[in-house]
């Protein structure tokens, strides 16, 4: 789904449109169904910037963990690792994107926490805010979150509708690959601020928890 989000091939009659059709796609997979352990995510990190046959220059993360909400077992989660690997992809020059969470509240996840990501918040068909999707400092801009389709992640020939943060994400990984077909030379943090000052001002004017500094506008 998040794949098709991102890459599904235009003008073939068929389904739907990503926002970069043909832009190279490296698959990390770090999850079984649904369920992940925080060293798989670290493991794929480290394995879009070194392994020579990804070299990612883009890294999308629809995925996310509350340092601050216990585990089952009652303890809080250690996320140093992950402190780590998102340190040292951003050191690399990836651009790092994530959805910041669905959990209709303003406790923040991480990764999208992290002052070197681009946390992504999720909009309805309207512009307006989706209930669900996460309102905190981690906000940097918003994007389609709220009955988007894509391809099924279930069968080779389907298309499924869903609503989430961590399909709004995708299509901001996505603006990124473009802008870095425009133009090698941006770097990580330069393209973030291209994002945000480039984004359609929603809610209060200049930047705000519900909306970041506003809207994608590819």
């Amino acid at each position: 789904f998040v794949a098709g989000l991102i890459t599904a091939a235009a003008n073939n009659g068929k389904g739907t449109a990503g926002v970069a059709p043909g832009v190279e796609l490296i698959p990390l997979v770090a999850f079984a169904g649904e369920i992940t352990y925080l060293s798989a995510v670290v493991k794929a990190i480290y394995a879009s910037v070194d392994e020579p046959e990804y070299r990612c220059d883009v890294l999308n993360m629809s995925l996310g963990i509350y340092k601050d909400k216990p585990l089952s077992n009652g303890e809080l989660p250690n996320i140093t690792a992950l402190d780590r690997a998102i340190a040292y992809a951003d050191d690399n020059g990836v651009v790092l994107v994530a959805s910041t969470g669905n959990d209709y509240g303003t406790m923040l996840s991480y990764p999208a926490a992290y002052d070197c990501v681009i946390g992504v918040g999720a909009v309805r068909k309207d512009g307006t805010r989706a209930a669900f999707s996460q309102y905190n400092a981690s906000v940097d801009v918003v994007a389609p979150g709220e009955s988007v389709y894509s391809l099924s992640y279930s069968s080779n020939t389907e298309y499924n509708t869903g609503s989430g943060t961590s399909y709004a994400a995708p299509q901001v990984a996505a603006a990124a690959a473009l802008a870095l077909e425009i133009d090698p030379a941006l770097t990580s943090g330069r393209l973030a601020e291209l994002m945000k000052t480039t984004a359609r001002d929603k809610g209060r004017v200049g930047r705000d928890d519900e909306y970041g500094y506003g809207l994608l506008d590819v």
